[in-house]
């Protein structure tokens, strides 16, 4: 590129192998804004699909990559409009993808066409595959509503019930190590108290923007994890300000929008990185998020706790019901203190 030899341009490298070295030069370019901005985990998704797709029978190509287009892409392209796109989706969507090939091989395997599928069939695969129901769903949903399949279904699984593994005691034992011990590098004490005080994913956290904290002039601190701004209490507000001035080890190509930038170029903070870190020190994320959940749950109103956290209403009345708080008072306790009753 540099000798003029090829255009410095994304088209440039959706033609290169998808490599390690090959992705960081053009996120390179991209954070140093040579390259308009992109989302590198949709396009990756993108260039595995093509390089997989003339692999296939053109049966099966023509089918999967209309599905990929319209369903896998589709979704990946609206989580990435909402700023939501995660590593976590972008493997469910490729397990999706290689779901709906599986069946199709298999169905060529025992002499059945996909318009001639019946429930029979489909009930066969799965208990001889029974791990493979959940990613199959959304092939099935959408080969149903285009009319390639007549009305086949995937039985619904139970959702498994809410359990928390960490006591309460151990949960601000945890609180307290990551507070006050100065072995443990600034960001993943930040991290980690937001995930133990607040519940919020670690997925989420690795991605939240600098703007989402605010210093105030009278000395508070507020952190943003939904759309309300919540001040922090001490000492949490002191680490989150230390954090702001020392920052991570980040790329030199980094355009300041991260809360806990990455290493590489334009990038945020890998989850990993802070799990790792947690789980030397004993601290299990989800064991941990799922208590904070249960004491907040029990704590405060669900509408509350949704609107603060940026819980779904569902994910918040099911965590309230667990903590044996239901709420179901708070209307009336609304109606009250505004003088409506």
């Amino acid at each position: 590129m540099a000798l003029g030899d090829l255009p410095i341009a994304h088209t440039t490298f959706e033609d290169l192998p998808s490599t390690r070295n090959i992705n960081y030069i053009r996120d390179l370019l991209t954070a140093t804004g040579v390259l308009e901005p992109y989302e590198p985990l949709v396009a990756r998704t993108t260039h595995w699909l093509g390089s997989l797709l003339p692999e296939l029978p053109k049966h099966h190509a023509d089918l999967v990559e209309r599905f990929a287009r319209w369903h896998i892409l589709r979704r990946l392209r609206l989580l990435e409009a909402r700023g939501k796109i995660t590593r976590g989706a972008v493997q469910n969507a490729r397990a999706d993808f290689l779901a709906a090939l599986r069946l199709l091989i298999w169905l060529d395997q025992h002499h059945r066409a996909l318009a001639d599928t019946t429930q029979a069939d489909l009930d066969r695969y799965l208990a001889q595959h029974p791990s493979r129901s959940t990613t199959l769903t959304r092939f099935i949903d959408w080969t149903n509503h285009t009319q390639l399949t007549n009305d086949l279904l995937i039985p619904v699984p139970q959702r498994p019930d809410l359990q928390v593994e960490l006591g309460d005691e151990q949960r601000w034992q945890h609180v307290e190590t990551l507070l006050h011990d100065t072995t443990i590098r600034l960001y993943t004490r930040v991290a980690g108290l937001f995930m133990l005080l607040f519940a919020q994913p670690l997925s989420r956290i690795a991605r939240m923007h600098h703007d989402q904290a605010v210093l105030h002039p009278d000395g508070t601190v507020t952190i943003t994890f939904d759309t309300i701004p919540i001040e922090m209490p001490e000492p949490l507000d002191q680490l989150i300000r230390e954090h702001l001035t020392t920052g991570t080890p980040a790329s030199y190509a980094n355009d300041g929008r991260w809360l806990f930038p990455g290493r590489l170029p334009g990038k945020h903070l890998v989850t990993e990185n802070i799990r790792g870190h947690l789980v030397a020190r004993g601290i299990r994320p989800g064991h941990a998020r799922k208590a904070a959940l249960f004491h907040l749950a029990a704590a405060m109103p669900t509408p509350v706790l949704a609107e603060l956290l940026g819980l779904s209403p569902t994910t918040a009345a099911r965590w309230a019901a667990l903590s044996a708080q239901t709420w179901a008072h708070y209307t009336a306790m609304r109606a009250d203190s505004l003088g409506l009753r």
